[in-house]
């Protein structure tokens, strides 16, 4: 294997919030191993929106690595409404669930279309499954429950329905709302919530389109409508966000690892961005330490190939949002020294298109030769993003004049983005790219480097692998 790296591969999300707002706390979070910064459209304002992302590019600018901004939309997630306080509720009680607050009910949902959608006998699920309810009678302003294990109903927590017939739109008035809003502030990527269709992603590009912005959008799997056309909904999107959740919520827990492992191979073999999110530290909200368990599902998760884990509620709301981030960091980086963490060519899949032969050619390379780096010239960021799924051995020194591509390569696998201008001449423009990793003391006299580029410096025209020796 090649030089270790100082951070991992893998590539940390963090769901910003309350806890990690602040400018002090992003950077040490970012020192750590934070890569991309989540914004969750379900919670917070548009002015807390505003802040996190001035905070965020300052912060990176000033520890000078470049973050990645993600923006979450909500989709049509079921919630309960703004509680005065937490409702108790007791085992075999009847209880109404409201549809607005004017409907007078102690508990009420935000979705009007509640009482249509349920039906009598129905499994109604509050907060991840803590709460579990079934339908009794169904009116037109509330449905009636019964309580089937005792404990608190709070404020906007999410109400599952694996039993209903959810024929929704998944791009909600909101959704629309806060895309423009992402757009115009300047994020990174997108994150389209309950997708169960490769048909959902159309209006969410219109919106792109109408902003004249186009950005990689990652379809989170939380429906099991979804499994049943997942290859063609990865096929749409430009990755997917295994949201083990809500999707464990409405599948059985025992099927979850399953799935986790089908969508991250099928993933990986279509050259697609692969997520897995959610609980992944979770103890560590009020813990200073994870649970031996987390640390293995951390660990496998790794394992099975993913490019990218997430920190929900352990970095937005947690006590300790530094600290779960750099145990987050060191779980993949110890995992990625491991003989059991296969390096290069594991994703191969069966496209033989000449940009993948490029990045095969160049991850190959660097196995044989035990090449110490690779560096890559890339306008849009593409060569860099294949580079990245066929999972080199060493690090990837991705250099780029777009700053936008900088911020995009950060959530890449093994890639570090280096901002410099490219010059006419790519024997030139490599002598460049050396000379800063040399500043920057990321290579020495005596290391093997694999260099990536085209003989035209433009965008699309990757076509040479050319090999440095260090003198």
């Amino acid at each position: 294997m090649g030089k270790k790296t100082v951070r991992s591969h893998t590539k940390i999300i963090c769901t910003i919030g309350p806890s990690s707002i602040n400018k002090k706390v992003l950077k040490e979070m970012i020192r750590k191993g934070m890569n991309v910064a989540r914004l969750n459209f379900s919670h917070g304002t548009y002015d807390d929106k505003r802040e996190a992302i001035k905070n965020i590019r300052k912060a990176s600018e000033e520890v000078a690595i470049p973050v990645a901004i993600l923006a979450d939309l909500s989709g049509p997630k079921i919630r309960t409404g703004i509680l005065t306080n937490p409702v108790e509720v007791k085992k075999n009680s009847l209880i109404d669930i409201g549809v607005t607050l004017k409907s007078g009910k102690k508990i009420y949902t935000d979705f009007p279309q509640f009482p249509l959608i349920v039906k009598k006998g129905d499994k109604i699920l509050v907060d991840d499954g803590l709460i579990e309810l079934k339908a009794v009678s169904v009116q037109e302003s509330f449905v009636t429950v019964k309580v089937l294990n005792s404990g608190l109903i709070k404020s906007h927590k999410g109400i599952n329905l694996p039993d209903a017939d959810l024929s929704i739109d998944v791009f909600t008035k909101k959704d629309r709302k806060d895309l423009s809003f992402a757009l115009e502030n300047g994020v990174d990527f997108i994150a389209m919530s309950f997708v169960d269709s490769p048909e959902n992603i159309k209006p969410l590009r219109k919106v792109m389109n109408d902003h004249k912005i186009d950005l990689p959008v990652i379809a989170k799997i939380e429906r099991p409508a979804a499994l049943k056309d997942l290859e063609r909904i990865v096929d749409a999107f430009d990755g997917i966000m295994i949201a083990r959740g809500d999707l464990g919520v409405e599948v059985p827990l025992e099927d979850v690892p399953f799935i986790q492992k089908k969508l991250i191979r099928m993933a990986s073999e279509k050259k697609k961005m692969v997520i897995t999110a959610t609980q992944m530290l979770e103890s560590m909200v009020n813990n200073p330490m994870p649970t031996r368990a987390e640390v293995s599902d951390v660990t496998n998760a790794i394992l099975e190939g993913s490019d990218l884990v997430m920190l929900s509620g352990e970095t937005a709301v947690g006590k300790y949002p530094v600290r779960v981030v750099d145990t987050m960091e060191k779980i993949a980086r110890t995992t990625e020294l491991s003989p059991l963490y296969h390096y290069a060519l594991q994703n191969a899949g069966n496209k033989n298109e000449y940009n993948e032969s490029i990045a095969k050619g160049a991850a190959e390379m660097a196995l044989d030769l035990k090449a110490d780096s690779i560096m890559v010239f890339s306008f849009s960021g593409n060569t860099a993003f294949l580079l990245s799924k066929f999972r080199p051995p060493c690090p990837v020194y991705a250099f780029s004049p777009n700053m936008d591509v900088i911020f995009k390569m950060a959530s890449y696998w093994g890639i570090i983005p280096i901002y410099i201008e490219f010059t006419s001449h790519t024997d030139e423009m490599i002598m460049r790219g050396e000379k800063v990793l040399r500043e920057m003391r990321y290579i020495k006299k005596g290391d093997t480097l694999v260099a990536v580029a085209g003989e035209t410096p433009m965008k699309g025209a990757t076509n040479m692998i050319k090999l440095l020796k260090i003198n």
